[in-house]
């Protein structure tokens, strides 16, 4: 399996030009992802109640980070991301594997604190009125107190969906794999079924013990449950964010590369006049 990923597998099976038509879209999915992943850093990082942080010694940071739109943020931290992304792959499985601890201990940390949480042991910034058991079992559709817009089954799915693309990012980079057609379908396989664990129970557990009240108003729940503090499930979201971004970042171009390699789109061609070595984006 060459560059490309899933298209090159759609495209040697199916033909080039069902590949392509696949591929550009794929393409497109891939490249928004990251801005959406982006914005949701930034959100994450720019998140906080008024009267969080204003007397301690982070409190300049986070006047910094109110003191301009989280677009310009947004802006800058693709630049940095895609300035990593084009000094090599290698950095980005380097930061990959940080960035995988971090997010695990966040998880953990969610789950933890939930489960306390649940049982009256802790806490953390919610206080006893807003633990509901079987507040959420029923759909209670209610407008976004910041839009006013009531949202919808399929616009939440919208919102969901870039969660699940996540499963691809060891196929879109197959090139740099040492065995792809043993690696990709184990490594497409085992992120399914742990992703899909993990976003049952976290649903299940939070959506049992909280408040459909909380779970409105409050965007940064998970971190309000989480143990023993809710700065570790931040650093797991910023980093979990960064990470995805940089995958697709990294994947994207490579994936475009293997279409106009195969010229089937013939404007895009232009892509393969220079040569790059193996494992690096074209």
């Amino acid at each position: 399996i060459q560059a490309g990923g899933p298209y090159y597998i759609i495209s040697r099976t199916l033909g080039v030009e069902i590949g392509g038509a696949l591929g550009v879209l794929f393409y497109l999915g891939t490249t928004l992802g990251a801005s959406m992943h982006v914005m949701g850093a930034v959100e994450t990082l720019t998140h906080r109640k008024k009267h969080a942080y204003q007397n301690d010694n982070v409190g300049l940071i986070f006047t910094l980070l109110d003191s301009c739109p989280s677009q310009v943020w947004s802006l800058l931290l693709m630049f940095i991301i895609a300035r990593i992304v084009s000094v090599g792959s290698k950095y980005v499985t380097g930061a990959a594997n940080m960035f995988l601890v971090t997010v695990g201990i966040s998880i953990f940390s969610i789950l933890i604190g939930t489960i306390l949480f649940a049982f009256g042991v802790y806490d953390g910034s919610l206080s006893d009125e807003e633990r509901e058991f079987g507040d959420n079992l029923y759909p209670n559709y209610r407008p976004d107190p910041k839009t006013g817009v009531t949202p919808t089954f399929w616009a939440l799915v919208a919102i969901f969906y870039p969660a699940t693309t996540g499963i691809m990012a060891g196929s879109n980079r197959s090139v740099g794999l040492a065995t792809p057609n043993k690696s990709i379908p184990i490594g497409t396989i085992g992120a399914i079924a742990v992703t899909t664990a993990l976003y049952i129970c976290l649903v299940w557990l939070l959506g049992s013990v909280v408040s459909n009240e909380i779970l409105i108003y409050n965007k940064l729940v998970l971190t309000s449950v989480a143990f023993p503090s809710r700065i570790v499930a931040k650093i797991g979201m910023v980093t979990s964010c960064v990470g995805a971004a940089l995958q697709c970042m990294a994947g994207a171009p490579q994936l475009l590369g293997a279409i106009a390699a195969d010229d089937a789109i013939p404007f895009l061609k232009f892509l393969t006049r220079k040569k790059r070595q193996k494992g690096d984006p074209p």
